[in-house]
């Protein structure tokens, strides 16, 4: 059974991007908390010109930072479509094995009878592959989940952007 496909598919380079996602974030919340004491503390006076200049570079700041995570989820988007269209390919490739595999057993059972020697080792080569198009299939939906997930995020993203710029 040389060649198996291992069932396992992943995407990878995930944990740097969430990392990099979590640290842009934390600087978001932290941004966020200075620009609600600069709104405060120029609550009385808010259209003054430090007031407005204050607020002009918290916003310009916070414009940044979002504009740098909207950069970072599309590099991971980028990078999990090209993952993902990859292992779809091996996915369907064992597929395809697996099938033909199948017809395999069915004609060693047709020819040498379902008790042969070769008809029990080839249940297991399909037992086997069989086991791995489950996982597979299971990897595949997970991963088509987090691109729709990995969509939404992006999609939310830039409208912060937005309502920042608009700001």
């Amino acid at each position: 059974m040389g060649g198996s496909f291992g069932g396992s598919i992943k995407l990878t380079g995930e944990s740097q991007y969430r990392q990099a996602l979590q640290q842009i974030s934390l600087n978001l919340r932290e941004l966020t908390s200075q620009m609600k004491v600069t709104t405060a503390s120029f609550a009385s006076n808010s259209n003054s010109m430090s007031a407005l200049a204050a607020k002009s570079s918290d916003l310009t700041a916070k414009l940044s930072l979002q504009k740098e995570k909207l950069a970072t989820l599309k590099e991971q988007y980028a990078s999990m479509s090209q993952q993902y269209a990859s292992n779809t390919e091996k996915h369907n490739n064992l597929l395809k094995r697996y099938e033909e595999e199948k017809e395999k057993l069915r004609y060693i059972g047709e020819t040498l009878g379902t008790t042969s020697k070769e008809y029990k080792e080839q249940e297991k080569v399909v037992a086997d592959l069989g086991e791995q198009v489950v996982r597979s299939t299971k990897n595949q939906d997970d991963n088509a989940k987090s691109m729709t997930n990995m969509g939404i995020r992006i999609n939310n993203a830039e409208a912060d952007v937005r309502k920042t710029e608009n700001a």
